[in-house]
């Protein structure tokens, strides 16, 4: 199972990456086309960091995107600003699966496995519902993987603190009381 984690971690974040390259691009061609002057990377952090997300991120409800997906709107600027939340949001998905991945390379794994944890986990998070955030069909791939992860943690959990409370003998709840 580990073995496969790694390699399905690997090839997602690849084409994670790839995907989000692509799209950027894209962009890039279609809102600055005839814009030649404006410098490349310019170009990257607008879309990147859309200047108005901040705004968009309070003024967009969250759900809309898993009723209605293409958020239609008479007003320009309020899809304008629908766009930068789901941009925005991918974004924010691929840095953490970004930061996960590096802390996951074998060298940062076997030599400091705390920062590995520490950070493996919550990045994880970060990523998987940032991502149903930015594309609710995600979800479709990433829910069994949470249901997955919590239904081999927790019986693990819970007995590791049954042994913990029998090794100590009953103390250690008494003394919480």
């Amino acid at each position: 199972a580990l073995a496969f984690h790694r390699i399905m971690g690997w090839t997602s974040l690849f084409f994670s990456v790839f995907h989000g390259f692509l799209h950027l691009r894209h962009l890039m061609d279609v809102l600055y086309r005839g814009k030649e002057s404006v410098i490349w990377y310019h170009k990257l952090w607008t879309l990147c960091v859309p200047e108005r997300f901040g705004q968009c991120l309070t003024s967009q409800n969250p759900w809309n995107v898993l009723w209605d997906g293409q958020q239609v709107s008479i007003h320009q600027e309020d899809r304008q600003c629908w766009l930068a939340l789901i941009n925005g949001t991918g974004v924010v998905s691929t840095v953490a699966f970004l930061v996960l991945g590096l802390t996951s390379l074998p060298i940062v794994r076997r030599y400091s496995y705390t920062l590995f944890y520490v950070v493996h986990i919550p990045m994880a998070w970060i990523m998987m519902i940032t991502a149903i955030w930015h594309y609710p069909t995600c979800g479709l791939v990433m829910i069994p993987n949470i249901i997955y992860y919590l239904s081999l943690k927790i019986p693990v959990a819970v007995r590791q603190r049954w042994i913990s409370t029998k090794a100590h003998g009953n103390d250690s709840l008494t003394e919480a009381k």
